[in-house]
This record gives C-alpha cells, structure tokens and sequence, in this order.
C-alpha cells in the first residue's frame, strides 16, 4: 500500500472556495426553485458541499 499524500494548504484553500461556490450556488437554486421537491434537493445539496467546506476548513486548521 502507499502512502497518503497530505494536501498543501493552497490546495486545501482551493477546495475550500469551490465547495463553498458551489454550497451558494445551489441555495440560489433552492431559492429560485417553485417545486417544492426540487427546493428540498437542491437544499440538501447546498448543505452537501457547505458541510464538505467546514470540513476542510478544520482539517486546514488542523494542519497548522
């Protein structure tokens, strides 16, 4: 097996931006939606990637 690389922090920095544009991205959508269905889907994706960021966001913490 090998090895894990650890990200860098620019890396990390980088996910960090395009999860959290795309968390916006979707609760823009939800907002705008007139489905209720399709509100509820694109909510919980939008917290999806708004979770994924926080995560990162304590790894890169974490890190230093």
């Amino acid at each position: 097996m090998s090895a894990t690389k650890t990200p860098t922090k620019a890396k990390l920095n980088r996910l960090i931006d395009i999860k959290t544009k795309l968390g916006e991205k979707y609760a823009k959508k939800a907002v705008a939606s007139s489905s209720v269905p399709q509100k509820k889907h694109m909510n919980s994706k939008s917290v999806h990637y708004f979770r994924q960021a926080d995560s990162l966001k304590a790894i890169l913490t974490a890190a230093e």
